[in-house]
């Protein structure tokens, strides 16, 4: 009996894993290497109607709403959400990240340490559709203060970046207001693009850049409601307007490869 099962033990272990059943998680995002794509619908919460077609590799899918990983080991061939999905590629080629990820954790087992090494080049994509909610901020949100002590601190970059912070006279310890000091409101300065020029509509980072690697968010909207909310490393520590710009492209050219009706054209 002792033979039979070091037999099978040698047996199970020894047999090769294929590429595509390779798949790990974090508890908030899943990386499979399977390149094989999902046929994915974007509907509305109520009618199931369709709003957006994708056809996306599974190695590039990460979350989608309604998909829970205890309850979808694996991404499903045909996925239908009326939620937030989001993807995620690797610079500079703009691969999708599940391939690398999953397979370095399955070489070392730890995944927080492969997302921490290759945080440097990873791009997140949240893609939301297809409400008037999702559009990006504009200027004129931010140049009207929101509250009565607030003001908007207007200013412009060395690259020509218009920017706006949002500050209000700091609250005392009694509870008064001090006007010779204007704290920020949100911890936040949000930059405004050119899309004549830019890839992307508004920049929002912490108000003092402190770390190269620290994320801001990116935003741009496109055709028929869609708004990307994209995730990297913060511009003002690597590389200024073109980073976001060469960022950007790399975003919106894998969301365009997996819908045909983004829109997009990239600026020459």
């Amino acid at each position: 009996m002792k033979l039979i099962a070091v037999l099978a033990f040698l047996i199970v272990f020894a047999l090769p894993v294929k590429a595509q059943d390779l798949a790990v998680d974090n508890g908030f995002r899943r990386y499979t290497n399977d390149p094989s794509l999902i046929s994915l619908n974007i509907v509305r919460r109520d009618s199931q109607s369709l709003l957006r077609h994708l056809s996306i590799p599974k190695n590039a899918l990460v979350y989608a709403s309604g998909y829970p990983i205890d309850d979808f080991p694996q991404w499903p061939d045909v996925m239908n959400t009326s939620g937030r999905i989001t993807f995620a590629i690797l610079a500079p080629e703009g691969s999708p990240a599940g391939k690398i990820v999953s397979e370095a954790v399955n070489r070392n087992g730890y995944i927080s340490s492969v997302l921490r090494d290759h945080r440097k080049q990873m791009i997140e994509v949240d893609v939301g559709c297809c409400r008037s909610a999702t559009a990006p901020p504009r200027y004129s949100d931010f140049v009207e203060p929101f509250h009565a002590h607030e003001r908007a601190i207007e200013a412009v970059t060395e690259e020509g970046l218009r920017s706006v912070e949002l500050r209000a006279p700091k609250i005392q310890k009694n509870g008064t207001l001090d006007f010779t000091t204007w704290v920020s409101t949100d911890g936040k300065i949000t930059y405004f693009g050119d899309r004549s020029v830019d890839s992307f509509d508004v920049a929002r980072c912490t108000n003092q850049f402190t770390n190269a690697i620290y994320y801001c968010d990116y935003h741009i909207g496109l055709d028929g409601g869609v708004s990307l909310t994209v995730k990297f490393v913060d511009f003002r520590g690597n590389g200024g307007r073109a980073f976001v710009n060469r960022y950007m492209n790399l975003a919106l050219r894998a969301y365009c490869q997996y819908d045909l009706k983004c829109g997009w054209k990239e600026n020459e």
